[in-house]
C-alpha cells in the first residue's frame, strides 16, 4: 500500500522579507470643484435707475426700484435681464425697458409698472419675455413694433398685462415691417382700456404667429383679441388656440382685413372659449371690409356661448370686401343673443359643418350665396336654418319621435 507523504508549504509572509511602511499622514483632498454663480454666469447688478446696457451679458436687479422717465435702456445684442423677483416702477412716463434695433434680449422674473409703455421693442428679433407682470402703464403693457424692419422669433411666456391705458400686448408690423414667427404662450390680458392682445399688419407683414393657452378678460374697448390687417398689409398662417376670451366689454375674437389690398388669410382659430362678450358685437368674427380680403380661414372646435350679439359672424360688403372660402366646423354655439352662426355679405364658398347650435332666435343664417351648410345639429332655436337662394343647404331633418330619423342623406342637418 502506498501512502502520501505529508509536506508543509510556508506562508508567503514567512517567505518574504519584512517591507518598510510609508508615512501615515493623509494626503491632501481634491481641489474644490464647485464654482460660484459669477463664475458660471458672470452677472452685472442693476441697483438704480435709469440704467443703460451697452455690452452683451447677464444683468440682474438687486431691489425694488423707482424712476421718473426711462428705466432700462438696452443698446446691445445678447442681453439677459433678470428682475430677480423685484419690481420696477415709473411715474407714468418713459419706458420700463427699451430695446431698439438689437437682437436676442431676454427679460424675465419680475414686475414692471406705471411707465408709459412697460416693455417697448422696435426692430428687435429673437427676444424672450418670461414670468413678468406689467400693469398700470398709460400706454401698452408690451409693444413690439417692426417699423421698416423686423420683429421676428419672439417667445413670450407666462406674462400678465393688466389695467393698462391702451393695449395689453401690441405686436405690430408697420409699413414695410415684418413681425412673424412669434409665440405668445400663457399670456393673460386683463382689464386693459383697449385690446387685450392685438396683432396687426399696418402696411407690413404679420404671419406665422401663435397665440395659445392664455386668458383675455375684462378689456374695455375694441376687440379683446384682434388679428387685424390694414393699409395694404398682409397676414396669414397665424394660429390662435386654447384661448379663454371671456367677459370683455366689446367683441371677443376677430380676424379682419380692412382697406384696399389688405389680406388676412389662411389663419387657424381652434379650441378657444369665447363667452359672455358684449356691446352688441360678435363673439367670434371674420370680416373683410373696404376692399379687404379675409379669405380661407379655419374656425374649428371653438366654444362660443352667451355673447350679447351673434355667436360666430362672417361678414363683408359685396362691393367693399370679401370673406370667402372660410370654414366653420366642429364647434358648439349656444345661448348667444342673436344668430348662432351668420354669414353676411360676400362670404361665398364658406362651409358650415358638423356644429352644434342651440338656443338662439335663429340657429344659422346665410345671406350670401354659394356657401354650404350640412351635418349640423340644431336644437332650442326659434328658427333652425335661414338661407338665401344659391346656397347648398342639406335638408333639416326634424325628429321628435325619440328615434333617429330615417334618412339616406349623409349631409342632412338634424333638429331633434
Amino acid at each position: 500500500m502506498r501512502y502520501l507523504k505529508a509536506f508543509f508549504i510556508p506562508t508567503l509572509g514567512c517567505m518574504l522579507p519584512a517591507m518598510g511602511q510609508g508615512p501615515l499622514n493623509p494626503v491632501s483632498g481634491p481641489a474644490p470643484m464647485m464654482r460660484t454663480l459669477d463664475q458660471v454666469e458672470p452677472r452685472t447688478p442693476i441697483s438704480e435707475l435709469p440704467f443703460t446696457i451697452s455690452e452683451p451679458g447677464s444683468y440682474y436687479v438687486t431691489d425694488n426700484l423707482e424712476v421718473t422717465g426711462n428705466g432700462i435702456l438696452v443698446e446691445s445684442d445678447n442681453v439677459s435681464i433678470d428682475l430677480n423677483g423685484f419690481t420696477m416702477r415709473g411715474s407714468g412716463s418713459g419706458l420700463g425697458v427699451r430695446v431698439a434695433g438689437f437682437d436676442n434680449v431676454r427679460v424675465r422674473n419680475g414686475g414692471i409698472h406705471e411707465f408709459n409703455h412697460g416693455i417697448y421693442k422696435e426692430n428687435s428679433n429673437y427676444g424672450r419675455l418670461e414670468a413678468l407682470a406689467l400693469s398700470n402703464h398709460t400706454g401698452n403693457g408690451i409693444w413690439i413694433r417692426a417699423l421698416s424692419g423686423t420683429c421676428n422669433g419672439h417667445r413670450i411666456r407666462d406674462v400678465t398685462v393688466s389695467n393698462n391705458g391702451s393695449r395689453g400686448l401690441n405686436l405690430e408690423a408697420g409699413s414695410e415691417g415684418v413681425a412673424s414667427g412669434n409665440v405668445l404662450a400663457g399670456v393673460r390680458a386683463i382689464g386693459n382700456s383697449f385690446n387685450g392682445i392685438r396683432i396687426s399688419a399696418n402696411g407690413g407683414v404679420s404671419s406665422g404667429n401663435v397665440v395659445r393657452d392664455g386668458w383675455v378678460q375684462g378689456n374695455l374697448q375694441f376687440t379683446a383679441l384682434d388679428i387685424i390687417v390694414e393699409n395694404g398689409g398682409r397676414s396669414g398662417g397665424n394660429i390662435i388656440e386654447n384661448m379663454r376670451v371671456v367677459e370683455n366689454v366689446h367683441s371677443g375674437l376677430r380676424l379682419i382685413a380692412n382697406g384696399s389690398d389688405s389680406i388676412n388669410t389662411g389663419n387657424i382659430v381652434r379650441n378657444n372659449q369665447v363667452k359672455r362678450n358684449g356691446n352688441q358685437t360678435p363673439g367670434l368674427s371674420v370680416v373683410g371690409s373696404s376692399n379687404g380680403q379675409a379669405n380661407g380661414n379655419l374656425l374649428e372646435g371653438n366654444a362660443v356661448h352667451e355673447n350679447l350679439s351673434w355667436g360666430i359672424y362672417l361678414n363683408s360688403s359685396l362691393s367693399q370686401g370679401t370673406s370667402r372660402g372660410n370654414a366653420i366646423r366642429n364647434s358648439t354655439v349656444s345661448g348667444n343673443h342673436s344668430y348662432g352662426i351668420r354669414l353676411g355679405g360676400n362670404t361665398e364658398g364658406t362651409r358650415v359643418e358638423n356644429n352644434v347650435v342651440s338656443d338662439h332666435p335663429t340657429g344659422i343664417r346665410v345671406d350670401s350665396s354659394k356657401s354650404f351648410v350640412f351635418t349640423n345639429t340644431l336644437f332650442g332655436n326659434s328658427a333652425g336654418i335661414m338661407a338665401g337662394s344659391g346656397n347648398l343647404v342639406a335638408p333639416l331633418i326634424v325628429g321628435g319621435t325619440g328615434e333617429i330619423p330615417n334618412t339616406t342623406n349623409p349631409w342632412a342637418n338634424f333638429a331633434p
